[in-house]
């Protein structure tokens, strides 16, 4: 989908919003403001190993930091960049790892995703002695326990540290939304100029 079209397309579906009567939307908002902050649970969570963590997976940077523990960091994937993790180098090239990036950084540990690679990337730096951990992907508030212990088994925190509580303690109890708010969301994301149009809809 072009440019043109993606404009078109917000401003038919801006225009049957308002003939359909829909509540008038107050605000719009975006999150191309990266320097929103990811709450913090702990500042100086200690681990039992002294690991060198890469942290790749999905969402996986925000959980370190949440947890106090990114000062183990060496290394953040393109996606993460959000406030406070400026000074971790990236080591991946556009989404694709960069295993001579990585092991540079000499990593005891790394957390990737099942999307993560290219596979030869991923074989290279296993066979250099890194752990590397897939942590599973959350697409629902369900899902979201189980990827948050696969991190605390990985860098060997204990499921009764504070901050891990905490952490787990702030997952919404339901993925439901009050339709009584009478707040309706028109979603879109936009990637510049990399001709990426994608909109957000029910199950997606």
């Amino acid at each position: 989908m072009n440019r043109k079209l993606c404009n078109l397309f917000v401003l038919a579906l801006s225009f049957l919003l308002i003939c359909s009567g829909a509540p008038a939307m107050a605000k719009v908002s975006s999150i191309t403001d990266m320097s929103i902050p990811v709450p913090r649970y702990g500042t100086s969570t200690k681990l039992p190993n002294t690991e060198r963590i890469i942290s790749l997976a999905n969402g996986g940077m925000e959980v370190l930091y949440a947890l106090g523990v990114d000062r183990y960091v060496v290394g953040r994937d393109i996606a993460s960049t959000f406030k406070g993790v400026e000074k971790i180098p990236v080591v991946t090239s556009g989404h694709a790892i960069s295993a001579e990036k990585i092991l540079k950084l000499k990593p005891t540990l790394m957390l990737v995703s099942e999307s993560s690679g290219p596979a030869k990337a991923l074989r290279l730096i296993k066979k250099s002695g890194v752990r590397v951990v897939v942590i599973p992907e959350a697409y629902s508030v369900a899902k979201m326990s189980e990827k948050y212990e696969a991190i605390f088994n990985a860098i060997s925190l204990n499921p009764e540290n504070s901050s891990a509580q905490a952490l787990l303690s702030d997952i919404p109890l339901s993925s439901s939304t009050d339709s009584s708010s009478g707040v309706r969301v028109a979603f879109f994301y936009l990637r510049g100029t990399s001709s990426i149009y994608l909109m957000g809809g029910k199950g997606s």
